[in-house]
């Protein structure tokens, strides 16, 4: 009697802290490890303090990789491992604010990544895994990526000082509709042939994507740039809906 008592109780206790902390949303071996696609954006929170969240990601070829935390709400840590579970590399601080980011040429296989708090910290986060690739759009109008209206197009934010410049064009007058999404939190600005600016948004979309709606724009050819707030980097895509 005494016995079950006592189980009870300690089952008891064991469910009064998974409801204080809530239950862990990815496991804490990298045997247990949450499987994520490349590339792939996923949320995480650590809590308790003591908490370690482990991923997976699966390569088919050679990679350089960037491996980040797109929420910045804690300061984050992660670690690097190869399929063998041996550290390949860790980082601390090197992303915006006190974020965690790692970049790092791969061969292919499966690697694992370790998320976790400095101190006893809790909190959300978002790990992000994704390629990094050169350069994929022009720095300037002259050397602007030229994509059609109602398209989807994909984008990276590599570096704090990276901006990225579109063109379109526009048969007959009407309105335009400008947007990313993603997890990077973007900025966007619309100029004329010209290069004279017509407008500029940071966060009137999802998240803390910004879209541009113009109602008033005439038939010719429009420049946008892609840039990020506050040095956040990493992948976005940008949409341009035309005239309806």
């Amino acid at each position: 009697m005494r016995r079950a008592i006592i189980a009870t109780l300690a089952f008891a206790g064991a469910m009064l802290s998974t409801m204080a902390h809530g239950q862990d949303d990815h496991g804490d071996t990298c045997a247990a490890a949450t499987s994520v696609a490349f590339p792939s954006a996923t949320s995480g929170r650590i809590d308790p303090g003591t908490d370690a969240d482990y991923f997976s990601f699966t390569l088919s070829t050679q990679t350089t990789v960037i491996i980040d935390d797109a929420d910045t709400a804690i300061d984050s840590q992660g670690w690097l491992y190869d399929s063998g579970g041996m550290r390949v590399t860790d980082n601390d601080d090197g992303g915006p604010g006190s974020a965690f980011r790692i970049e790092r040429t791969l061969s292919a296989g499966t690697y694992y990544v370790r998320v976790r708090s400095f101190g006893t910290e809790t909190g959300n986060y978002i790990l992000r895994v994704y390629e990094r690739s050169a350069d994929s759009h022009g720095n300037a109008r002259s050397s602007a990526t030229s994509v059609a209206l109602y398209s989807e197009t994909s984008g990276l934010i590599y570096n704090s000082n990276d901006e990225d410049y579109f063109s379109f064009t526009l048969s007959a007058a009407g309105s335009v509709a400008i947007q990313t999404t993603g997890h990077t939190n973007t900025v966007g600005h619309l100029y004329n042939s010209s290069g004279t600016q017509l407008a500029t948004d940071d966060d009137s979309g999802s998240g803390n994507n910004f879209r541009i709606t113009q109602t008033t724009l005439s038939a010719g050819t429009y420049y946008v740039r892609v840039t990020s707030y506050s040095d956040r980097i990493g992948p976005y895509t940008l949409l341009i809906d035309g005239p309806q």
